[in-house]
């Protein structure tokens, strides 16, 4: 007799199985058939325009790997086949553990694309570290290496490719945000600003004894200055509780689930080290409306999103947030509608099958300038 574990087992197998097949069968129909959006097709050429001219040679990579810092990664396709050297050392368990985490969904995106055999073949560096600073690559005879997010005013050597949270397509995150959206439909959110995170990206701002124009230490301050407008607080000190003086300006709060982040309409999206990563995903998901402040680092999407459209802009250093806050309340149906777009934003384009579209056509392009 069959147990209704194997049965389960079975199932939950063939589920998988299709889908998969399924999922191969969308992404090849979507690039056989269907043209990037404008935004995309300028973001690609407009970052890998500095190699117009000189292409990508064999020496250029060499040297960005000969300089590789820790984090780097070597990728390359060969017709249907996707292999991944480290071009950094391990230094203990969790280095290897946070190496796999990051790395494993990247290798099964390209083997995925790589599989379709659309793609010439190629090598090329990607850095899963948060961000990119530019080093290698701070001039361009160094070849580009790819990476999750730059600051567009230091960095011109770097392609902006999906994270790894994206590449396996937010599944517990998008449950979790769309659990909280059901739960707390727009007229019945809480008008308020809402913010809770580290104080990661902080360490610069006190060292420079510049801690008070740490922007999200401004939305703390600011929501103990108007207590019915803002509700932000730090999770944790982060990078701040080495720094002499600072934690008696720190504000904690404990951690908040997603779920309940959303009872407020107002979800305001802050950076820390470098972009926001997965908040800024939940957040145009969300059925809120996203205040985001307007820096200089950016996300592969970022350039599909447009202001008043998508979310509401802040100013770098987040001084007009009360501000900004008041004219979400003015204009409240004109904010349900940048939270309808937001969502439809996120829905078409943050899921598997368009993080992988991009890499596709942002690798076909890169395929185009590499001389080797």
């Amino acid at each position: 007799m069959i147990s209704n574990r194997f049965l389960s087992i079975t199932f939950s197998f063939l589920f998988f199985y299709i889908s998969a097949h399924a999922n191969f069968d969308k992404l090849q129909e979507k690039i056989l058939n269907e043209k990037p959006p404008q935004w995309m097709i300028d973001s690609i050429h407009e970052q890998l325009s500095p190699y117009k001219e000189t292409g990508i040679t064999s020496q250029m990579l060499d040297k960005t790997i000969k300089n590789a810092g820790k984090s780097y990664v070597l990728y390359k396709i060969s017709g249907k086949n996707v292999t991944s050297q480290r071009l950094f050392k391990l230094e203990n368990e969790y280095d290897r553990y946070h190496t796999n985490f990051r790395n494993n969904p990247i290798l099964k995106g390209l083997k995925k694309i790589a599989a379709l055999n659309l793609l010439p073949d190629m090598q090329f560096v990607i850095t899963i570290s948060d961000g990119f600073i530019g080093q290698p690559g701070s001039d361009f005879s160094y070849a580009p290496v790819f990476c999750f997010a730059k600051n567009v005013t230091r960095v011109r050597t770097g392609i902006l490719f999906p994270d790894y949270e994206n590449l396996e397509g937010f599944h517990s995150l998008r449950s979790s945000t769309i659990s909280g959206s059901k739960q707390f439909p727009w007229d019945k959110k809480i008008e308020m600003g809402f913010f809770r995170g580290g104080g990661c990206g902080a360490g610069d701002y006190a060292k420079r004894n510049q801690f008070f124009e740490y922007p999200r230490f401004k939305a703390v301050a600011f929501s103990l200055q108007h207590p019915k407008m803002v509700n932000a607080r730090f999770t944790g000190c982060g990078e701040l509780k080495d720094h002499v003086g600072i934690k008696e300006y720190m504000y904690l709060s404990k951690s908040v689930k997603i779920e309940d982040q959303i009872r407020y309409k107002y979800q305001i999206t802050i950076d820390g080290v470098t972009c926001a990563f997965s908040r800024v995903f939940w957040q145009l998901l969300a059925n809120s409306v996203m205040l985001k402040q307007e820096s200089k680092s950016i996300q592969w999407y970022y350039p599909g999103m447009k202001p008043y459209e998508h979310y509401i802009p802040l100013k770098d250093d987040v001084s007009d947030l009360i501000e900004k806050i008041q004219w979400a309340k003015d204009h409240d149906q004109e904010c349900k509608k940048i939270s309808e777009n937001a969502t439809l934003f996120a829905r078409e384009w943050l899921g598997e099958i368009n993080s992988l579209y991009y890499i596709y056509h942002v690798l076909k392009e890169y395929a185009k300038l590499q001389k080797f």
